[in-house]
This record gives C-alpha cells, structure tokens and sequence, in this order.
C-alpha cells in the first residue's frame, strides 16, 4: 500500500504526501531543494549543487522497468544526502513544502 507522510502548510492544513510514490510530490522536493535532474537512456541523475560553500550531492538510478520509479528513488536519495549533509554540519537550503 501507499505509506504517506501527514504534512501541514503554514495555515495548518494537512495533507498526505510521499514523494516516492507520487511525481507530483517528487518534483515538489526536488524544485524546493533547487535539485537538477537529467534522465538519459538507462538512468536519471538527480543533483544538487549548494549556493554557498559545501559539497555537491548526484545521485542516480537505473531505470529499471519503471523511469518514473526510478526518478522519483533519485530524488529521495539525494534529498535524503542533502540531509545527511545538514546533520554533519554543512548548510543545506532550509525549506518548507508548501
């Protein structure tokens, strides 16, 4: 089954979002984290390059049988790195999904 997450916007209004299953909440992660994405033949590259200081974050991902999975696993990935990133004391963009 789909696994969503319970999000509020600054008015309070919940919704439920998983950007590993929806696009549209993929690509709302990706543009809020100012992410590049590249697809070619067997793979997409998601990257993120920080306006400031710090390291850049690609990831990619084979297409498999499913590109749009795929991407969308890309773009987790390096939303996640770009985490991990923060937690180990370099400066990722602070963000909130609107």
């Amino acid at each position: 089954g789909d696994v969503r997450m319970n999000v509020y916007d600054a008015q309070g209004k919940q919704s439920a979002w998983n950007p590993l299953t929806d696009d549209g909440d993929a690509l709302q992660l990706a543009v809020k984290l100012g992410m590049s994405i590249a697809s070619g033949t067997y793979k997409v590259v998601c990257e993120y390059v920080p306006q400031e200081d710090g390291p850049n974050v690609c990831v990619s991902e084979q297409y498999g049988k499913d590109e749009y999975a795929a991407t969308r696993r890309a773009i987790v990935r390096a939303a996640a790195e770009i985490g991990s990133l923060h937690n180990a004391g370099d400066k990722p963009p602070q963000v909130g999904l609107d």
